[in-house]
Order: C-alpha cells, then sequence, then structure tokens
C-alpha cells in the first residue's frame, strides 16, 4: 500500500515485480491514496488465485461498478496522477518538518530512519523500555523533557501543529516511559 507515495518521480517496483514463481500476492487500494470510504482496491495472487477466489466470495457483499467506473475514468484522464504528486510534494514538505521537529527534540543518540515516501517513520532510542509498559509498540515517536507539565505542553503544542493537524498522522496511544527506569528498579529492589 501506498507505493505511489514515494517522494522520488519514480515509483519503486514493487516485491512482485521480481517474483517468477507467483509466491508473493500483491495487493494494492486506490483508497489509500484517494479516500478511504471508496473500499476499492485489488489483488494479484499468483499461486494462490483460488484460495483467493474462495475467500474473497466468503466475504464479498458487492463491488460498486459505478464507483469502479469513475475511478477508472479519473485515472485516465491524468487527474489521479496530479493528485498523487501534489500529495507526494505535501508529504515530503510534512517530512522535512516532522524530521527537524524531531531532531530538536529527541536524545541526541537517537536513531531514525530516512523515508523516502508513505508514512512510516522508525526511531530508535537506545535504553528506552516501553515493553515495561506496554507490548503495542511498533512506530513511536519519543518526546523527553523535565517534568511531567513540560511533557503535557508538548503534546498540547504537537496535536495543534501541521504535523498532526493534516490527515497524514495520527496520535493512537500515548505510553509514558521512564528511560532506563528498569536499572532504576533493579537497583532498588536490590537494595531492599
Amino acid at each position: 500500500m501506498y507505493l505511489e507515495l514515494s517522494y522520488t518521480n519514480n515509483t519503486p517496483l514493487p516485491a512482485k515485480h521480481h517474483d517468477t514463481d507467483g509466491y508473493i500476492s500483491w495487493c494494492g487500494s486506490i483508497s489509500k491514496s484517494v479516500s478511504p470510504s471508496y473500499r476499492l482496491g485489488w489483488c494479484l495472487p499468483g499461486r494462490y488465485l483460488e484460495q483467493y477466489r474462495h475467500n474473497f466470495a466468503a466475504g464479498c457483499y458487492g463491488v460498486n461498478v459505478i464507483l469502479q467506473l469513475a475511478i477508472s475514468d479519473f485515472i485516465d484522464s491524468g487527474r489521479y496522477g496530479k493528485l498523487i504528486k501534489s500529495r507526494r510534494s505535501r508529504l515530503l514538505e510534512l517530512r522535512h518538518e516532522y524530521l527537524a521537529y524531531l531532531s530538536l527534540h529527541l536524545p541526541q543518540n537517537a536513531k531514525m530512519s530516512d523515508p523516502q515516501g508513505r508514512y512510516v517513520l522508525w526511531i530508535q532510542i537506545p535504553g528506552l523500555d516501553t515493553q515495561a509498559f506496554t507490548t503495542k509498540c511498533s512506530d513511536i515517536a519519543v518526546f523527553e523533557t523535565e517534568n511531567i507539565q513540560d511533557y503535557y505542553f508538548l503534546i498540547e503544542e504537537l496535536r495543534d501543529s501541521k504535523i498532526f493537524s493534516e490527515p497524514y498522522f495520527e496520535i493512537v496511544d500515548i505510553f509514558p516511559a521512564i528511560e532506563n527506569g528498569f536499572v532504576e528498579f533493579e537497583a532498588r529492589l536490590a537494595s531492599v
């Protein structure tokens, strides 16, 4: 998904391009880049075509043919390409803003990925033990403050910033953590 939202002018080839034996099922969706309400996509299931047909038939409640034709016209007219180009440009602007903001607020030893498109930014912070608080974390942003009020103000500023007021990022959960908290805990435990 989001393959067409690369920041470069050349859309990267999907893994399916290199699959000569049909082991990769390639799924895509115009809904991700145009509108989530369309729920319109495709699948190239390779050698799993019969399984796909069986599973699709069990869960499919019909396809909106009028919507398919409208999207086809939208693509053929060139307007889809223009939309994607403008979305790429806006995402790239947001990426620069986001990386600049995080560079100022993350610890010096934090490492950030250099995303070339889509909506994912990987952040690694050595010594951060988020699993002590939750196992739900996969993509995280970490903000370090001296006290809880500064942390609260930071989150409020972030919610009001373009980073989250644009529809590209969403705060799903906030998990407080203490850097190297397990070290302090073990030390306290050992002293008792």
